[in-house]
Parts: C-alpha cells; sequence; structure tokens
C-alpha cells in the first residue's frame, strides 16, 4: 500500500473506532451503570432483575470485544504506516 492509501485507511479505522465508542459501546456502559446504580440502597437491590443486568453486561463485553478488535486493526495499520514513512525518508 502507498503512504496516501495507508494514512486513508488508518483516518477510516480511527472514525470507525471513535464511532463504535461513542454510538455503542459507552452508550451500554452508561445504561449498565444506571441499572445497577441502585444497587447500594439495599431496598431498590430486588427490583433489579438478573437478566436485564446479565443482558446489559453481556452487551458491554461484546461491544468490549468489537472494540479490542477495532482497536488491534488500528494497531496494525500505525504499524505498517510507521514502517513505510521509515522507508520512504530513508531509515
Amino acid at each position: 500500500m502507498s503512504l496516501r492509501e495507508l494514512l486513508s485507511t488508518s483516518d477510516h479505522s480511527v472514525r470507525e473506532l471513535t464511532e463504535h465508542l461513542s454510538q455503542s459501546f459507552i452508550p451500554r456502559v452508561a445504561r449498565l451503570a444506571k441499572q445497577t446504580k441502585s444497587y447500594n440502597r439495599p431496598e431498590e437491590r430486588s427490583q433489579i432483575p438478573d437478566v436485564t443486568i446479565r443482558n446489559s453486561a453481556a452487551e458491554v463485553v461484546q461491544s468490549d470485544d468489537f472494540s479490542q478488535a477495532l482497536y488491534e486493526k488500528l494497531n496494525t495499520v500505525f504499524w505498517v504506516l510507521e514502517q513505510a514513512a521509515g522507508r520512504a525518508v530513508g531509515e
């Protein structure tokens, strides 16, 4: 890949990760935090269905797995970009 293609790929990957975090991961974590907020109050603890918490936690874990895959892809693109840039400047 040319440097231009690598830069374009890295830009796309950064945007994809940022979009995923802001539109999927962070809202899911916030929802789980809101659902478990009343857990510290014993009188409200039983009002939170276990299945709700399990499902929300599973969504967070699944979203995190996807985030990690995107991060690994981005990290690889950055490494290749670094190598290509080094070759381009004669290092």
